[in-house]
């Protein structure tokens, strides 16, 4: 009898464990998507702050080539437009002539010069971008002190 009522007490002691054990199953498999999904906003926010840096760094780049913000001229495209026919020449050809693109100063010029440089040095994405652009640059800087 004493057997019986200890193995009765085993089995009542092991049926009281099983639920404790299905609910730190899924509390763990909880755990483990919401890590999953923490990391994916991480990645995700970490990608966005590229894509941020590379639109950025685009803009410094023309900067110090002498680009401004790019402008479309709404009367160029409708004199373009109007005159297609009689010019006998292709719109795809002709609209690139309705942008406007202003001078940037030489203190822009420089100063976008040096942050391309602070910006490859500080971040590994545009460590590559930003030795190409300062080559190019100085190939570009050389050819316009020549005489």
């Amino acid at each position: 009898m004493a057997e019986e009522a200890a193995l009765i007490n085993s089995i009542v002691l092991a049926l009281a464990l099983i639920p404790s054990g299905i609910m730190a199953f899924i509390s763990l498999k909880n755990l483990n998507i919401k890590i999953g999904l923490d990391i994916q906003l991480k990645e995700s926010a970490k990608t966005e702050m590229n894509i941020n840096l590379v639109k950025t760094f685009t803009v410094l780049v023309d900067i110090a080539t002498a680009r401004g913000t790019p402008h479309l001229s709404e009367k160029a495209v409708e004199y373009i437009l109007q005159n297609q026919e009689k010019g006998g020449y292709r719109i795809e050809d002709e609209l690139w002539k309705a942008m406007i693109i202003p001078p940037v100063g030489a203190a822009a010029q420089d100063a976008a010069i040096c942050a391309i440089y602070t910006f490859g040095k500080e971040y590994p994405i545009l460590k590559d971008m930003a030795v190409k652009a300062l080559e190019k640059l100085k190939k570009r800087k050389a050819s316009t002190l020549k005489p």
